[in-house]
This record gives C-alpha cells, sequence and structure tokens, in this order.
C-alpha cells in the first residue's frame, strides 16, 4: 500500500508535468500565431484588457454564486467581458516611417474572367511570394484589401533605411508578379506607391480586431499607388530624400500632379526606375545580411515546423522535466550536499520546497494554514477497501491466537461472533462498488437499478469520501483487535498466572495491533499516532504493574536484560518503526497534495491565459480557421472554403473629416456596428470581414457545414491547442449556443461564449457537411438577414449621430451618413499568405458589393438586380433606381431599398413602376 502511495505520487506528479508542458506548449503555439497577426506591443494590450475583463466576469460570477444560486446568462455575461470598453483605444502613434500600397493592375478585368478558384490561387501565389519578399526585406505587411497588399516599414523595431527596405520590397513586387504572370499566363502587372511620413498604429472595434495603419501620409501612399505608372514604383520627394541616390528615377505622373489629395499636401511625386550598383554600399551588404539572418530565424519559428518535430520536442522536454521531478521527490537517495550546506543561490524548485517545509509542521506533519488541513482530510480514500480487507486477516489472526493459546468460554464465542459479523459486513460494503463496477456494470457511468443494491453502492462510495465515517471504522476495527486481546487476560490470578497466558505471544499480538493502526492511508497522521501510543502506553503498564508476575519470568531477549524490559523494547521498536514508516508515507501524500494545489493553481492562471488569447484569436480568425492553423502549421497550402449563396455588404460612412474627427470616432463607430453584430449570431450569422478606412464589410452565409468544398489537409497529429476543443475546453453545440466550461477552484464553472469565433472544435474533419437539399430552404435567407443587418446599421449610424455628432457639422444635413451596397451570389473564403493569416471573401458579389457602396447614394442601401429579385420575394420593397455605371460592368441596373424615415423597418413590396427594365 506504501508502494502504490509513492506512485500515485509519481504517476500525480508526471501529469502535473506533461499537463503543465502541453498548456505551454499549446499556448506558446497560440502566442505565436497572435504575434503573426499582431504586433508584440498591441497584442500585449489587448491580451491584459481581456484577462483583466475575464478576471473580473470570473470574480463577479463567484461573488453572485455566493449570494444567489440563481442561473446567469452566460452568453450576456460574457459580452460585458469580451468586448473592449468603447472609450479603449488601443492605438500606438509612430513617427517616421515608410509606407507602400500595391495594387494588382488589370485585376477587376480577371474578376470577370477568371474562375474564382483559380483567381485565389493566383492572389495566393502572388501574395505569398510578397509575404516571403517582405520578411526578406524587414517589412511589415498589414492587410490585404482585395487586390491591393499594403506594408510599413520601421514601425515594428527601428530602422533607419525604412524606406530604402519599401522601394526594396516595390522591385522585387514587380519582378514578383510578372514570374506569377509568364506562369500563370495571365495580363497582370504592379502598380506600387510609397511615402514616408508618420502614420497611427492598432486595433478598432469590439469585434474581429485586424491591425491597421492610419494617417495622412497612409492616404498619400494609397494616392501615389493609385496614380502611378505600372511596373514602377511611384515615390514622394520626401522618400526619394531618404534613399542616398541609390536609385535611377524621374519625374512622377500627370495624374499624380492633378491629383487633389497630392496637391491639397504639395506632394511632389518620382518613378523609381531600377537600382544603382550596389556592391560597394557596406549598408546594403548589412541590410541584407540582417535580412536573411531573420528570414533564417522566422524559418525556425514553430509556423514552419512539421507536427513530428513539435511531437518529438514535447516528448523530449517532457524526459528532460521529469528528471529534474525526480530530484524533487522525497524519496531515493539521500543527497549529504544538502544536510551539510545551503545554497547560497537556492534555485525556484528549492524556494518552493523551503516554502513547502515551512508550510509543514515538524512533529504532527500538519498544514500550518487549517483550510489546507481540512481540504486534505476531507479526500477520499480509494485504498481504504484494502485497509479494511487486510484489517479482517489480521483480525481472523489475532482470533486464530486466541483460540490456540487459550480454551474459549461460552462468553468468548458470544463476542467474537458479534466482531466477526460487523468486520466481515464492513468488508462486503467497502468491496461492494468495486466489485459491481467489476462484474455488474456496462460502463462506469452506469449506477444499480435495485434499490439495495443501490444502497449498498452508495454506502460503499461514501464509506470512501466520508472522513468521519471512515474514522469511526478505523476505531471500530481498533477496539475489536483490543478486545480479542483482552480475552487472553481475562480472569487472570496470580495463583494461576502459569496457566493464563503465554507473554510472548500477547506481546506479538501488541505488534499486530500497533501495526495495522498505521496501516489506513487516509486517516489522520495525528490520529494514527496517537492511538498507538496509547496502546502501547496501556500494554506498558500492564507489563510492568498489573501482570509482571507473568512477565519477569517469561523468557528475555538478552541475558542482562530484565524480561519486561524485553517486552516493553519489542513494542516500543515496533511503535518506532511503523511510526517512521507512516510519517515518510505522510509526508509523501502531503507532498502530493501540494503539488496537487500546485497544479490547480496554475491551471487556473493558464486558463486565464489561454482564454484571453482564445478571445484574442477568435476576434481575429473564425475559429475553425484559426485551429486549422494551430494543428497543422501550413508553410504556405492555400487554405479556402466555396459556397453557393453568400451575401456581401460594403457599408461606408461618408462625410466625415478624419484629421477633425479622429480615430476615436471611428473607434466608437465601428464598437457600436459591432454590438449590432453580436445581434446575429443564428445559424445564418452575420461575420465581419475587415474595416478599411471608413468602410465596413460583412457577409452572411459563411457557415462552413453549408459550404461546397473546404481544402484542407487532413490533421495527422492530435490537437494540442487550446482552442474550444483542445486538451482544456467543453462545449456544446447545441443550434447557435455554443458555450465553453472554465473550471474555478470552488467547483463551479462560468460559461465562455465564444459564439462569435463562428464554430467551436475542428469541424474540419470533425463535423458532416449539410447536402444541397439541407441547404436550400435557407439558401436566400442570408440575404435578407444581410439587409436587415444594414438596416439596423442604419438606425445604429442615425442614433450615434444624433448623440454625438450636432456640433460638429452644425448645418450639415448628410454629415456622418452611411453608404450601403448589397450583392450576393458564389464566393470563395479562406486565408492566402503565410506570414500573418487573414480571413477574406473572393468572388463577383464581393466585387458587386462594393460597386454598389461606391456608386450609392448616402442614407440609402443599393442592391443589384438579382439581389432586389430575392428580396423581394420577402416583401421588401426595391426601388428601381435607374442604370448605373460599374468599373468592369459598364451600365447596370440597381435597386434602391425602401425604409421609412426612421430605419425602423423595411417598406412592403409593390408592383414594379413601368420604367424598370423586364
Amino acid at each position: 500500500m506504501r508502494d502504490i502511495a509513492l506512485r500515485t505520487t509519481f504517476l500525480d506528479r508526471r501529469q502535473y508535468v506533461e499537463e503543465n508542458l502541453l498548456l505551454r506548449y499549446a499556448r506558446d503555439q497560440e502566442r505565436s500565431l497572435l504575434l503573426s497577426i499582431l504586433p508584440a506591443q498591441i497584442a500585449d494590450r489587448l491580451q491584459e484588457d481581456v484577462r483583466n475583463r475575464i478576471e473580473r466576469s470570473k470574480q463577479q460570477h463567484q461573488q453572485r454564486t455566493r449570494f444567489d444560486q440563481r442561473s446567469i446568462n452566460s452568453s450576456q455575461s460574457i459580452k460585458r467581458w469580451r468586448q473592449p470598453d468603447h472609450g479603449t483605444l488601443f492605438i500606438e502613434p509612430h513617427k517616421d516611417v515608410t509606407v507602400l500600397y500595391a495594387d494588382v493592375v488589370n485585376y477587376t478585368h480577371l474578376t470577370t474572367t477568371l474562375d474564382v478558384k483559380k483567381l485565389v490561387e493566383a492572389l495566393h501565389d502572388l501574395f505569398v511570394r510578397f509575404d516571403i519578399a517582405s520578411e526578406e526585406h524587414n517589412v511589415m505587411r498589414i492587410k490585404f484589401l482585395g487586390d491591393c497588399y499594403y506594408c510599413v516599414a520601421g514601425l515594428a523595431s527601428p530602422n533607419e533605411d525604412h524606406a530604402m527596405c519599401c522601394v526594396d520590397l516595390g522591385l522585387r513586387m514587380i519582378k514578383d508578379i510578372r514570374d506569377v504572370r509568364e506562369k500563370r499566363h495571365l495580363n497582370i502587372d504592379m502598380r506600387i506607391g510609397v511615402h514616408s511620413g508618420d502614420v497611427l498604429s492598432g486595433v478598432i472595434g469590439a469585434a474581429k480586431w485586424q491591425f491597421d495603419i492610419w494617417s495622412k501620409d497612409v492616404d498619400i501612399a494609397n494616392r501615389l499607388e493609385a496614380t502611378g505608372a505600372t511596373g514602377r514604383v511611384h515615390v514622394s520627394q520626401h522618400t526619394l530624400s531618404k534613399l542616398d541616390g541609390e536609385y535611377f528615377f524621374e519625374d512622377g505622373t500627370e495624374k499624380a500632379r492633378e491629383d487633389p489629395v497630392l496637391q491639397k499636401h504639395n506632394i511632389r511625386t518620382f518613378l523609381i526606375k531600377s537600382l544603382r550598383d550596389p556592391k560597394h554600399d557596406p549598408r546594403r551588404v548589412k541590410r541584407e545580411l540582417l535580412a536573411k539572418k531573420l528570414s533564417e530565424a522566422s524559418k525556425s519559428n514553430f509556423m514552419y515546423n512539421s507536427t513530428l518535430q513539435q511531437y518529438n520536442q514535447v516528448r523530449n522536454q517532457a524526459k528532460l522535466e521529469m528528471c529534474r521531478e525526480l530530484d524533487k521527490m522525497p524519496i531515493g537517495r539521500i543527497q549529504m550536499t544538502k544536510l551539510c550546506r545551503r545554497s547560497t543561490n537556492p534555485t525556484q524548485d528549492e524556494i518552493e520546497e523551503e516554502t513547502f517545509r515551512r508550510n509543514i509542521s515538524s512533529f504532527c506533519l500538519l498544514f500550518q494554514i487549517r483550510n489546507w488541513e481540512y481540504q486534505y482530510i476531507k479526500e477520499p480514500d480509494m485504498m481504504f477497501k484494502y485497509s479494511i480487507a487486510l484489517s479482517w486477516i489480521v483480525y481472523m489472526s489475532l482470533l486464530t491466537i486466541q483460540l490456540l493459546s487459550k480454551d474459549a468460554k461460552y462468553h468468548y464465542w458470544i463476542i467474537d461472533g458479534i466482531t466477526i459479523s460487523l468486520l466481515s459486513t464492513l468488508l462486503i460494503i467497502s468491496w461492494y462498488k468495486k466489485l459491481w463496477i467489476m462484474y455488474v456494470s456496462d460502463n462506469e457511468q452506469s449506477r444499480p437499478r435495485f434499490k439495495p443494491s443501490r444502497f449498498l453502492y452508495r454506502l460503499s462510495d461514501c464509506m470512501q469520501r466520508n472522513i468521519v465515517l471512515r474514522i469511526s471504522v478505523y476505531f471500530l476495527i481498533i477496539t475489536s483487535y483490543i478486545a480479542v486481546a483482552a480475552m487472553q487476560v481475562m480472569d487472570c490470578t496470580p495463583e494461576d498466572a502459569v496457566q493464563c497466558f503465554h507473554p510472548w505471544v500477547l506481546t506479538n499480538c501488541m505488534t499486530l495491533i500497533i501495526g495495522t493502526t498505521f496501516l489506513f492511508t487516509r486517516i489522520p497522521f495525528v490520529v494514527k499516532t496517537t492511538a498507538a501510543v496509547i496502546i502501547t502506553l496501556t500494554y506498558a503498564i500492564l507489563v510492568m504493574v498489573e501482570f509482571h508476575y507473568i512477565f519477569k519470568d517469561s523468557p528475555s531477549t538478552n541475558a542482562n536484560l530484565n524480561a519486561e524490559y524485553s517486552h516493553i523494547l519489542l513494542i516500543l521498536i515496533t511503535l518506532g518503526i511503523f511510526h517512521l514508516m507512516e510519517r515518510q508515507t505522510e509526508f509523501i501524500a502531503k507532498v502530493d497534495y501540494n503539488w496537487k494545489r500546485q497544479l490547480l493553481q496554475k491551471q487556473d492562471d493558464a486558463l486565464i491565459t489561454n482564454d484571453t488569447i482564445k478571445v484574442l484569436l477568435v476576434n481575429i480568425l473564425p475559429s475553425h480557421v484559426a485551429e486549422f492553423y494551430l494543428s497543422t502549421q501550413l508553410q504556405n497550402e492555400l487554405y479556402y472554403e466555396e459556397y453557393d449563396n453568400v451575401a456581401v455588404m460594403f457599408a461606408s460612412i461618408k462625410n466625415f473629416d478624419t484629421d477633425k474627427i479622429g480615430l476615436r470616432v471611428l473607434n466608437e463607430i465601428i464598437c457600436d456596428f459591432d454590438d449590432v453584430l453580436n445581434k446575429y449570431s443564428s445559424s445564418l450569422r452575420v461575420e465581419k470581414i475587415k474595416v478599411a478606412n471608413w468602410t465596413y464589410m460583412a457577409a452572411c452565409g459563411l457557415d462552413v457545414t453549408r459550404s461546397e468544398k473546404v481544402n484542407a489537409p487532413q490533421i495527422k497529429f492530435r490537437n494540442l491547442s487550446l482552442m474550444p476543443n483542445g486538451r482544456r475546453s467543453e462545449y456544446r453545440p447545441n443550434g447557435s449556443e455554443q458555450v465553453q466550461r472554465v473550471p474555478f477552484g470552488n467547483g463551479s464553472t462560468i460559461a465562455l461564449d465564444l459564439e462569435r469565433g463562428q464554430y467551436e472544435g475542428n469541424i474540419i474533419s470533425n463535423t458532416p457537411r449539410m447536402s444541397r437539399e439541407d441547404i436550400t430552404g435557407d439558401n436566400d435567407e442570408a440575404i435578407k438577414v444581410m439587409a436587415n443587418f444594414a438596416l439596423d446599421l442604419m438606425r445604429a449610424m442615425r442614433r450615434f449621430n444624433a448623440e454625438n455628432m450636432q456640433s460638429e457639422y452644425e448645418g450639415s444635413t448628410d454629415y456622418g451618413m452611411l453608404r450601403i451596397g448589397i450583392s450576393h451570389g458564389r464566393a470563395m473564403a479562406g486565408v492566402v499568405g503565410i506570414s500573418k493569416p487573414h480571413y477574406d471573401i473572393w468572388g463577383n458579389p464581393v466585387n458587386m458589393a462594393s460597386r454598389m457602396d461606391s456608386t450609392g447614394i448616402p442614407g440609402k442601401i443599393q442592391v443589384t438586380e438579382n439581389t432586389a429579385l430575392k428580396l423581394r420575394n420577402y416583401n421588401i420593397q426595391c426601388n428601381y433606381r435607374g442604370m448605373t455605371f460599374v468599373k468592369g460592368r459598364g451600365n447596370i441596373p440597381t435597386y434602391i431599398l425602401g425604409t421609412d424615415d426612421n430605419y425602423e423597418g423595411f417598406l412592403p413590396h409593390r408592383a414594379p413602376s413601368t420604367s424598370e427594365p423586364t
């Protein structure tokens, strides 16, 4: 039984080490993915903010549980802490950086001629090359905007050559796109704008955060790209002054000289033709060496490691950790160096060991913290049935000794019969649960159906778990032993001392009793020691006083030692040996309990950290996409989902002066929009795609279970992630309700609603796809949901203007108006590039929704003809606007959705006007 206790301690510690490693490894994985999307300084601030909200939420939950046991609405509770306060702005200023905008020339024509899959594959091929080039040139990619790729140098880390890095990257991009053009036989080229200045960087909104940059210098870089020349890098004079004459250049384009934004800021532009001879420039050589080191370092990052390498890494680390833990185990060799001298610089492990020893009393081995001791003795004793079994065998041995050494009288048989019946009953009850599970139960969760069996099962379980009942059984057994031993000395008188009892037989019986006193593993050590000492003292009195006339004539163990002392010495040696053995066992059990508490504490801390990272990840990527990247760590494979019908919306805020209003107002508006987004979390949820400047993009119908095809390799390695289907969480996908349960130290749980992460678990390989028949009924429902969402955004914008913006635009009738465009159709969603996974969608509905927005009317919702026909089936008024010119499509019919003046609802459908095309 002592060996079982030792091995249990070892296994508990091993579990602690393994789970700690897995938690640390998974946390590092998710942290690395997070840092590949957000810069460290922004990620740290966001993580700290969300962590504080989680801790406050759990504290509030514990307080509410303490005073009010009524259930709380977990989804509403979690929304209070999941979203940053509208007053929180995660923005940082950066001085002297360089911004690069790159746009694919002829992309609009490609969208009308290429299959969406081929288009996305071409973009992925191109953007993977761009990501690799940006890493080599120490430039941070910000995001994609359709075919637009923009990045910044000198932001994440100071770099005095940031302008040269961006220009070199621009020249490399032109080369890369021409390689892709030849490889895929596409008529595409590159137009690039580069400008240096100051920017603000960070994230805005309350959901699906994306890192972005803002400033007038960003707008200038954008205009340099738009007014640039194909196959050239278009730079401002300020950027050119930072290039140290390393490039051939010529004057900028005529379009740039006529551009109102560039004229407003008095920007003169130039076109970079090529690089001068760089061989003798030491700064460039140093830059290239640094870029090479960064590239090699990035390849050694976990995102590039194979799953087999990761698995071996965890195993090797586990072996090293267990070697260290064995030195801390309270077993094994005696380390004399620790006894002879104290370390002047103790390690963390030595500090923890010293702290633990100070928390335990030296003599009684009691925890100094009373609550710890109380919780310790309340732990169940799974070995209790074995203790009772061995106690029953010892009792039968004592009874046999009694019967063989003395003639039994009538009343002896009565007492022995009662005691045997009682102990046998205890033996049956203690073993009933285990035997029923072994031979009757189908599984461990099943329970007896018949009342007598169910009563015995519960009583057996209660005997293991109830400390009061265990102590009562313990004293009952010890009392039975003493009764058997006492019957040997009953009726003894000095006259018949020779025929009374054999002294050494009684002494050996007492050694059995003392040994059994220390047998029970989960009886408090103080109780066992006290019982053994009382038995020893009582027997010593019997030997020296009550029956000294019998013991003095018994054989002695030594010729020079009195016989009475021989008996007492044997009893004392037995007491000392069993006491020391039990003391070691008790100390090991206390160490094991302390380690369990450490494990729970670390798990609580880790859970808060992991919940923080999970909230961040599901607010950046849909959870199944984040899970895919954490599980596979692909270097450059394309992940995409194909959909038959997706509704796409672009909503642009018009007539706001960015320089005058500032980013705080934009953040307030986007947070209000995200609040509206939270209401659309049903099976046909609205998914926020991105925010670009003052444009909010969303889509409906991106349900991966409804996807016609998901391009994702099978995962061959067990998932170590702590995302919602990882080791540390549970979830229940019941309709749209998806809740994760996080354990607390008091046994309660709190629900973490991660619904905005789309889907919990590895649905890529596990969740069954919906059939086309299942999807057909809801095919057009996504369009209606998106229209309602757009109407709610209009109402939220109107409310925001009424509450906040009256004084800013006094006298204006269209300040802060929202202009919305909606379209629907086949689309593809997925992630392109490698350095920063970014979920995006492509296809005709994306292009057309963007055009419906750009050609729309402030305060109105404009839709395409096909979308209008679908919405009319839901009794939504769609008024024919006329023929509208759309880039790449020419003149097409467009429609305006009919709403009331306060955007409270749509007007009912009416018969089409005579001017409407048939």
